[in-house]
Order: C-alpha cells, then sequence, then structure tokens
C-alpha cells in the first residue's frame, strides 16, 4: 500500500521547472491530495487491512497469545507445515486446520463475502 501511495505522490510532481503540463493544476500538492483520496487501489488494500485486522482481534481474543503465534507462522513467516506448527504450538495438527479454516473464514466475513 506504501508503495502504491508513493507511487501517486511521486507521479504527481511538476516538472523541474516548476510549470504544470497537461490540465494538471498548479497545486501540486492538492492535485496530489485528490489522487490519493480517490485511489481505488488504496482504498481496496485498505479495506483488506482492516477486516484482516478485525479478524485478528475476534480470533485472537480467546487465547491471545498462542493464536497469534499461530497467526505469524501461518501467514507471515510461512516456513512450517501444519504439522511442524502444531509441534512448535504444543497443539493437534488437526487444530492447526480448525484454526485456519476458521481465521480466514472471519477475514471473509469482514470482507462481506459470502462464507
Amino acid at each position: 500500500m506504501e508503495e502504491e501511495r508513493d507511487n501517486i505522490i511521486n507521479a504527481g510532481k511538476l516538472p523541474s521547472d516548476g510549470m504544470p503540463r497537461g490540465g494538471e493544476t498548479s497545486d501540486s500538492t492538492a492535485s496530489t491530495a485528490q489522487k490519493l483520496l480517490n485511489s481505488a487501489e488504496i482504498r481496496e488494500m485498505e479495506r483488506r487491512i482492516k477486516a484482516i485486522d478485525r479478524a485478528i482481534d475476534e480470533w485472537t481474543a480467546r487465547d491471545p497469545i498462542i493464536r497469534m503465534e499461530y497467526i505469524r507462522q501461518k501467514f507471515w513467516i510461512n516456513r512450517l507445515t501444519p504439522a511442524g506448527i502444531a509441534q512448535k504450538l504444543s497443539i493437534a495438527e488437526v487444530t492447526t486446520w480448525h484454526w485456519r479454516r476458521g481465521f480466514l473464514t472471519l477475514v471473509g466475513k469482514y470482507l462481506g463475502w459470502r462464507v
């Protein structure tokens, strides 16, 4: 998301002579701010991040330490198999499959998908 914002900001800079081109307003800051506000890509990324954050908050409420570590291992680090995660967290392997489904179902719910 930051990369997309940077692309919009850098694309809105005036040429080295400071003169606007191609119908651009001379107020490049206002023009860039408007593009950032109207970016459908950024809005969609923000919507997805918000859904993931809400799912994490709800899903980890029952057991925040182990469940947050599961999310780290499964989705962020992504090096271990379900059996490896189960061993590391001292839980049953089948639990990792249930947790994956449960967490992803919450994310889908907050995205407004039929789950």
